[in-house]
């Protein structure tokens, strides 16, 4: 297993409060990390734990799948550790997250590695009404190298959500790729 330098990646996340990737993860269920909940008041911070895609260049490299966890594409460039869409200029797309935990959302960090500046929107899913609800939608100006980490400005919104959709736009140039996705928010309650 190859060894990265995520220095640059951590920092910049640490800037924001999140989480230094290079952390044994929390007690695991099924196979998936479980962060301890912390005490009322105190932001949960989670990697995404599964993904999906309306599309993807191969079934295991720069799959979906390739979002979840912390980052592991610490350089610019086409990588088979991130997501890229099966098609450049394919027009919308969609990115699919999920977290161990639903939580009300305050904050999201969208790691880009290349062909960074295509996400136009982000939405929750709102599972007592099976909607979609618009956390933030507008023009990303992320670029790169070196890696980008895009911060859409969300703040509390709705109900806990443990499901969140991003749209991409794939009409810049270069391919759209995702490495990884970062959710913090409140616990419900």
């Amino acid at each position: 297993m190859a060894t990265f330098d995520l220095t640059p990646i951590v920092e910049a996340l640490a800037e924001e409060g999140g989480p230094d990737p290079r952390a044994a993860p929390g007690a695991a269920s099924c196979g998936v990390p479980v962060e301890p909940l912390p005490p009322d008041g105190t932001p949960i911070t989670q990697w995404a734990s599964a993904a999906s895609a309306t599309s993807e260049y191969g079934p295991i490299s720069w799959a979906a799948t390739q979002v979840t966890g912390p980052p592991d594409t610490p350089t610019w460039g086409d990588a088979g550790t991130a997501w890229t869409p099966a098609v450049m200029d394919g027009g919308i797309e969609w990115l699919t997250v999920s977290l161990p935990r639903p939580v009300v959302p305050t904050g999201i960090a969208i790691v880009e590695n290349l062909g960074a500046g295509g996400v136009v929107a982000l939405e929750g899913w709102d599972e007592a009404c099976s909607v979609w609800v618009p956390l933030w939608e507008g023009t990303d100006p992320s670029s790169g190298p070196p890696v980008a980490i895009f911060r859409p400005p969300i703040g509390p919104a709705g109900p806990a959500m443990g499901r969140y959709r991003i749209t991409i736009d794939t009409a810049l140039p270069d391919w759209q790729e995702i490495d990884a996705v970062e959710l913090v928010g409140m616990p419900p309650g």
